[in-house]
């Protein structure tokens, strides 16, 4: 149906016109002889030995479990009726590896799990009347495998499988078999990835499709050769256990008690010890209490880079709040929507915390949990509106065990802090240091 315009089937819809240039393809031809002659062995299709290499390598990839869609014809006819066919539309079926990924971790035999993706396929097929549009959940990844064209006793002159001139699905891969070897077409949506990170992952799945006929078992199915994960585990530093139902602010609390007056912060407008650092987030943490601050809260922290901003961050988590940090160098229509997408009903500022210095020092019971929010930090926005992503206490203890692993900043130590308090990344140079007894200093950037 190339080229024949219909009011049910356009050629080219418009609103998928201007996707037209986004489509790129790489070739690649794989070698069938060890891989039918497994399949033979197996009496298992080679339809369905593709599908679950696809399926085991985008799990050695992502760590995730895979979900692809792979097409359909819905004839019972085959072989024989196939020579009098002029066309059809194939549907789009989801094929899903039903597994937490213990089975890659495991010895699970690789013709058990092609069988079973066989038979998962299949059973898919059979309840073919659901449509895949109609799916809550969809993928953007599609396998197509054209095995009917290579029966011997198909004409195919004149055949030609028509793929459509735009991405429809982000990742496609189209296998012909033709004899001894079998074509591949990985097609993708360039706006979205790279060529190199797709050369990579045609790489990848070769080297699955090769070896998962030799393999004894899914674990022994590897993506880097032996030399390569040596260097890869020689980089690698110390596995570290995750520690639960803690805060940073136990770590903190124990370098206020062993070193109250050593330096803590350092910054233009002056200093604290942690002694002082301690007393002035707690004053804070009473004074969000008696305006209303429950746990769980969301509070903007809004100051220019001043050594009060750590007392803010330490007091808003005392009382069990999360802070959520505002650039004062962002436009004001951002600063605008971030105060109003928060929630938040109260903002700490330099004065905020400055009026408090002076008071007397009450010790504030600290409220904060694992489970609860640590911070929230909005997104950059570039594709709609900032989204806040909130990080609870649990993953920040956790990343500042790791950080203070790595950099060892303990007391003496100095980190500087010169990204933007809005980035993720200044929680390494913000916390980390006050966690191990260190100094946070230098907070405008060079």
């Amino acid at each position: 149906m190339a080229g024949v315009e219909s009011f049910m089937y356009p050629y080219r819809l418009p609103e998928e016109s201007a996707r037209a240039d986004r489509a790129a393809t790489i070739h690649r031809n794989v070698v069938m002889d060890e891989i039918g002659a497994w399949c033979r062995r197996n009496s298992l299709t080679h339809s369905s030995y593709f599908h679950a290499a696809l399926l085991l390598t985008l799990y050695l990839l992502t760590g995730e479990t895979p979900f692809i869609a792979t097409t359909y014809s819905g004839r019972a006819e085959y072989p024989e009726a196939l020579g009098r066919t002029v066309g059809f539309f194939a549907k789009s079926v989801p094929v899903v590896w039903s597994s937490d990924g213990a089975d890659a971790r495991g010895d699970l035999h690789p013709d058990t799990f092609v069988r079973r993706i066989q038979a998962q396929v299949m059973d898919t097929c059979s309840r073919d009347g659901v449509l895949y549009s109609d799916l809550s959940v969809r993928t953007d990844v599609l396998l197509t495998f054209h095995g009917a064209l290579g029966l011997p006793h198909i004409d195919r002159i004149g055949a030609e499988v028509l793929a459509p001139e735009v991405p429809i699905f982000t990742i496609h891969l189209e296998v012909r078999p033709d004899g001894a070897t079998a074509g591949l077409s990985l097609h993708y949506d360039k706006a979205l990835f790279r060529e190199a990170d797709m050369r990579l992952l045609g790489d990848a799945f070769e080297r699955v499709l090769e070896r998962l006929c030799k393999a004894p078992v899914l674990r022994d199915i590897r993506l880097v050769e032996t030399a390569d994960a040596s260097l890869l585990r020689a980089r690698s530093g110390p596995r570290m256990p995750i520690e639960a139902g803690m805060t940073w602010l136990r770590d903190f609390r124990k370098q206020v008690a062993l070193q109250p007056d050593a330096l803590a912060v350092c910054a233009e407008n002056g200093a604290y010890t942690y002694a002082e650092l301690g007393k002035t987030s707690d004053l804070l943490a009473y004074w969000l209490t008696e305006k209303g601050v429950k746990p769980a809260d969301f509070v903007v922290v809004r100051m220019p880079r001043v050594r009060q901003f750590p007392a803010a961050v330490l007091g808003i988590q005392k009382c069990g709040a999360a802070y959520v940090p505002v650039d004062e160098d962002y436009p004001e229509q951002r600063i605008d929507y971030v105060l109003k997408d928060s929630g938040s009903a109260v903002a700490v500022t330099q004065e905020t915390v400055e009026a408090l210095e002076a008071s007397e020092h009450r010790p504030f019971p600290d409220r904060s949990v694992a489970c609860g929010n640590a911070y929230m930090i909005y997104t950059s926005g570039s594709t709609g509106n900032p989204k806040g992503v909130v990080i609870d206490h649990s993953a920040l203890y956790n990343y500042l065990r790791y950080v203070v692993d790595a950099m060892n900043p303990g007391p003496g130590s100095k980190i500087s802090c010169y990204a933007s308090f809005a980035f993720d990344i200044s929680i390494e140079g913000l916390l980390a240091s006050l966690a191990a007894g260190g100094i946070t200093r230098r907070w405008n950037a060079p």
